[in-house]
């Protein structure tokens, strides 16, 4: 069996860099960033756990890559409720 070490050798010897382009975001999706970016500041400017997140089960990701359905949206205070199908 070759070691990590050897095969990743042997893929660096034999493939080439492919081409930077400037694209839209909108039509980034499935790409690879070219370099890192960051924020100028950070985003939400305050502690709120509000923002953002995302619930998921294990039991619906257990083939990689998976698409997961949006099954809903709740805003801040508003009452759990059972969202799935």
């Amino acid at each position: 069996m070759v070691s990590f070490e050897e095969a990743r050798c042997t893929i660096l010897k034999n493939v080439q860099p492919v081409g930077i382009e400037r694209i839209q975001l909108l039509e980034a999706t499935g790409r690879i960033l070219a370099e890192d970016i960051s924020a100028p500041w950070h985003m939400p400017l305050w502690n709120n756990s509000a923002m953002d997140g995302y619930a998921v089960r294990a039991a619906d990701c257990r083939q990689i890559p998976c698409t997961l359905t949006v099954t809903g949206f709740l805003q801040a205070g508003t009452p759990v409720v059972s969202l799935a199908p």
